[in-house]
């Protein structure tokens, strides 16, 4: 006799591994991000991710995520990037970036999105003034 819950199980089996593989295509496009703006700086920072609140005492998140680009040994300087939702199941991402939104279903629409945002040259911008005053404290 088959288990009545086999189907169920298969189907969770699949999306299981669809969830690690998608964590892992962000992952990675992050750690794209990362060496992209220590290039850059000539700095050796690192991606931070963290939950966005709406009050000083952090018991209301806004459901976004903020991403920076942190700097450990140099005050724990860090330089905003984006904000973005993410899905449990690692898609859909909603990157928010100066007021618009782009909806990522994959990572070829995720590193697509980031390169519009490198390629608007504020960013750029933004990182190289980052730079100039880390470099001189």
């Amino acid at each position: 006799m088959t288990n009545i819950f086999q189907d169920s199980l298969e189907s969770g089996r699949e999306a299981a591994r669809n969830v690690t593989e998608n964590k892992a295509q962000i992952a990675h496009v992050f750690d794209q991000l990362k060496l992209a703006i220590d290039s850059l700086t000539g700095l050796a920072g690192k991606i931070r991710i963290v939950d966005e609140y709406s009050d000083f005492l952090r018991q209301k998140p806004t459901g976004y995520l903020n991403v920076t680009y942190l700097v450990a040994e140099k005050n724990r300087a860090a330089l905003f990037l984006f904000r973005m939702k993410q899905d449990d199941a690692g898609y859909p991402l909603i990157i928010e970036h100066k007021k618009n939104n782009v909806f990522c279903q994959n990572q070829e629409d995720l590193i697509a999105c980031i390169s519009r945002i490198f390629k608007d040259g504020q960013l750029i911008l933004k990182i190289e003034h980052f730079t100039t005053e880390i470099q001189e404290q």
